[in-house]
């Protein structure tokens, strides 16, 4: 199609990422310009689901601006504005972006509209969005084998410097850019105030507009040692109160960031005047949130560092979720405040631009029910250079989009948590499914690279040594690294994670005879004092997990296991156990467990037949060993290792949850983390809607947390 636009789109043909004008005898028809004596044809509203009332009203303006506040310098370049009437009856001026004269040949020249009266952004709609509701059918599609559609569509995005950057490439700013040219570019950099003549105006930084709001972040270079004071004087100076870091400090030996607060808890550095008090963290296994007191003079202000620790440079994080779940917190701490957010990896680019396109896409999606990621890359590398670096990291953004919108990981609380059953056990009109089930479906159809089940690495071979073993079995495995050539994993056992811990559950297949001694191995090496049984009564291994080897004799192998006593409550029996390793000389290596049996699960149904026994029993555990650990795993056990363990340690987690992050709850993450690592976990619709059921039913019977 011929362009008869005023600034043509080099991506597909249509009018340019910002641009809304056409020209002489064309009017402007979607995102085209067509002849004026031309039948117009009719624009389909914008669909339904998230936003669909916003939308709907969106779709009647012709389209969206753009929006940028202008940054007054007195010491600053800055490109010469023009003012441009439109037909949105507001006068807006109209930023037009010089280049360079080695950058002529770039097509898609950004017209970047700004009114200084608004703090008011979005992007003009150009291209055909992705409705949300198709998404994953969409990346799935694009993503067959053999497709290269999301590289193909990466190559078309402008790369390089495209606009003027006098002021980076400057003599004086020479050394204060970690990668070669990866600088700011002069119309949207953040302007540094001078403090001392011998201060810089120059930071490696530039303002990033968010979808609605204006300069919503500042995406920076992470600190060097030429730029340290130049960073905490931008902080100051912008009033900035959340810094997102998505690097670490170092990566495969090499320096990325420098470290720019105290080492210790309690400890002050300064820069720049600035004096900055490390006074807390929070940990989590992708993420920490560290708390700063900064101090200027009689001035005192609060900031949390948000750094995120799982992403690997020039690539992207192993989940999407973990990604999801710290742009939420991010997102959602302070969210009143309209200073703008910090994010920062190492050059500010890659990792910096998947995060903040990942925060426009979504707010995108909530305002218009549908996506456009390549328009928003595209201006995000308008406003900073190559933002979103790889393609890896571009087919990443839609999926963890997905993720976002589709998967739920946004947690609830208690006092939500009824609405919330009543709502996912509903159909949608003219469903034939309930929305927990097509979650369900969603979720399993989601992941697509999973560890390997218990039941297929039950059935591999014998190993004769080590190396080995560890060369062949999955990470989240279970070393038995005392058994030598003896080692055999015949039980299936695997690590999963829990609410901030690794490895804090173990399920495996219940133990025979013949395998009891792998079973105590487990015990003895990974420091197991609770067990949690699953058998059902009349099963082949009932028997044998009641005494665990503690008849006659009390010998397994190496291991001396004895029968103290038990309690039997309604639906379950908790046993008390003594053990030790016979090689062990110190007398003192004593070891006392707890199993508790369920004996309410029958044979042949999916979940326990008494909810209240199994809360219970649950209840038990966690009097027991109240503290969910890595360095103490619980051990749960059934016929499988994990028809019925997956949906125990499910339950067990969200009521871990709840006590431990104020009641919140979170079924979505829990099963998709634990299914991620063994796909057979919580199998069907029948388990996973048990877990949505007791989960409510312990909140209604505790009454504990039910303010939260």
């Amino acid at each position: 199609m011929d362009c008869h636009c005023e600034h043509c789109h080099n991506v597909n043909g249509s009018c340019a990422l910002y641009s809304t004008q056409c020209r002489g005898g064309f009017r402007l028809e979607g995102e085209f310009c067509k002849p004026e004596n031309s039948k117009p044809t009719s624009v389909g509203a914008i669909g339904g689901g998230v936003g669909a009332a916003i939308a709907a009203i969106i779709g009647i303006s012709v389209g969206l601006w753009f929006f940028r506040r202008r940054i007054n310098s007195k010491n600053t370049n800055r490109s010469s504005d023009s003012t441009e009437l439109t037909d949105i009856s507001k006068v807006q001026r109209q930023v037009n972006a010089h280049e360079n004269a080695v950058y002529k040949d770039t097509k898609a020249n950004a017209k970047i509209y700004a009114n200084t009266d608004s703090d008011y952004y979005s992007y003009n709609e150009v291209v055909p969005g992705i409705k949300i509701h198709l998404l994953w059918d969409y990346i799935r599609e694009k993503t067959k084998p053999g497709s290269s559609f999301f590289e193909d569509e990466f190559a078309k995005l402008p790369a390089g410097l495209i606009h003027k950057h006098d002021l980076a490439a400057a003599v004086e700013n020479r050394g204060k850019t970690r990668y070669r040219e990866m600088f700011a570019y002069d119309h949207s950099r953040v302007p540094l105030e001078k403090e001392k003549p011998s201060d810089s105006e120059y930071i490696n930084a530039s303002f990033i507009h968010g979808f609605g709001k204006v300069t919503k972040f500042i995406a920076s270079q992470g600190p060097t040692e030429k730029m340290i004071d130049d960073f905490w004087r931008m902080i100051w100076q912008q009033r900035v109160n959340k810094i997102a870091m998505l690097t670490n400090v170092f990566e495969m030996g090499t320096l990325k960031c420098l470290q720019y607060w105290p080492e210790e808890i309690n400890g002050v550095c300064t820069y720049s005047g600035v004096e900055i008090k490390y006074t807390a963290i929070e940990e989590t296994f992708d993420y920490n949130i560290r708390s700063f007191d900064i101090r200027r003079g009689k001035e005192s202000r609060r900031v949390k560092q948000f750094h995120f620790k799982t992403w690997p440079d020039k690539d992207v994080p192993e989940t999407t979720w973990s990604l999801v779940d710290f742009w939420r917190v991010v997102d959602t701490t302070d969210a009143a405040n309209i200073s703008p957010i910090v994010v920062h990896c190492s050059a500010g680019v890659g990792r910096t631009g998947t995060f903040i396109a990942l925060d426009v896409l979504i707010t995108q999606a909530r305002m218009e029910g549908s996506i456009r990621p390549l328009q928003i890359v595209e201006a995000l590398r308008q406003q900073r250079v190559n933002m979103v670096q790889t393609k890896e990291q571009y087919k990443y953004l839609h999926e963890a989009v997905a993720e976002a919108l589709l998967i739920g990981t946004h947690p609830v609380l208690t006092r939500q948590f009824a609405s919330v059953v009543d709502y996912m056990m509903g159909k949608e009109r003219e469903s034939m499914t309930t929305r927990l089930e097509e979650q369900f479906n969603l979720i399993v159809k989601c992941i697509q690279e999973v560890p390997e089940s218990a039941e297929e690495q039950s059935s591999g071979p014998t190993y004769g040594n080590m190396e080995t073993v560890m060369s062949e079995i999955h990470a989240y495995r279970p070393q038995l690294q005392k058994r030598g050539s003896k080692i055999i994993q015949r039980l299936g056992a695997i690590f999963l994670p829990t609410v901030g811990n690794t490895n804090a559950l173990l399920v495996c297949m219940s133990p025979t005879d013949q395998h009891m001694e792998e079973f105590w191995s487990l015990v003895d090496e990974h420091h197991v004092t609770t067990v949690i049984s699953l058998a059902s009564p009349g099963s082949a291994t009932y028997e044998t997990c009641q005494h665990l080897g503690a008849r006659g004799s009390g010998r397994v192998g190496q291991f001396s296991v004895n029968y103290l006593h038990e309690k039997k409550n309604k639906g379950s029996v908790e046993r008390t156990f003594s053990f030790r390793d016979e090689n062990h000389e110190d007398e003192d290596y004593l070891t006392t467990i707890k199993q508790f049996q369920l004996t309410s699960w029958l044979e042949g149904h999916d979940t326990p037949s008494d909810m209240q026994s199994f809360l219970d029993l649950l209840e038990e555990v966690l009097k027991w060993q109240p503290h969910l650990s890595d360095k103490r795993p619980i051990l749960i056990h059934c016929q499988t290792g994990f028809m019925r363990c997956g949906l125990t340690a499910l339950v067990l987690n969200e009521i871990q949850r709840i006590r431990k992050e104020n009641g919140q709850i979170n079924i979505v993450v829990s099963f998709k983390t634990m299914k991620t690592r063994c796909r057979d976990l919580v199998h069907n619709k029948t388990q996973y809607r048990f877990c949505y059921e007791v989960i409510l039913a312990y909140i209604t019977n505790s009454g504990t947390y039910q303010n939260l």
